[in-house]
């Protein structure tokens, strides 16, 4: 899904995490240092995504189109597709939970994918209740007797 194919795009962005010192960030902040962009860096290939096309957690990303999990050498990037139906019929989202451990490169974190129902099946529930709520009006109405008055 890759749309940059230039090795200078690699360049800039491998440059770019070289002059991040995650070393000095992490005794400033005594924590993981997670680096969010709109975009994604740069990958070789989508092969290399991981087994959902998706060492410490060191950038998320979001991309409009698959999951990615991509090693770079010093850290790694984690890509979460869009959250809208009308980029893709299964909106995801990502939860990230850092553990509160000493030292802090104890434990990893844990990234997990949390996903919306498809957009199809959303369509199907809303169209249920509609059919459902007609068919209880229509049940309502055949069961109360109609009351018909003397006119005077």
């Amino acid at each position: 899904d890759s749309d940059v194919t230039t090795s200078e795009v690699n360049t800039g962005a491998s440059s770019f995490l070289d002059r991040i010192n995650f070393d000095e960030l992490r005794t400033r902040t005594r924590e993981r240092v997670i680096l969010l962009t709109h975009l994604p860096l740069y990958w070789e290939d989508d092969l290399q995504c991981g087994d959902v096309r998706r060492r410490e957690v060191g950038h998320v990303t979001y991309e409009a189109h698959a999951w990615c999990a991509y090693q770079h050498p010093a850290t790694m990037e984690h890509t979460v597709p869009t959250f809208l139906w009308g980029q893709r019929p299964d909106p995801s989202c990502v939860l990230l939970r850092l553990p509160r451990t000493e030292p802090v490169k104890a434990r990893q974190p844990e990234v997990t994918m949390c996903h919306l129902p498809k957009e199809p099946f959303i369509f199907v529930t809303y169209a249920a209740i509609i059919v459902v709520a007609h068919g209880v009006r229509f049940s309502r109405r055949l069961r109360v007797p109609k009351v018909k008055t003397k006119g005077a």
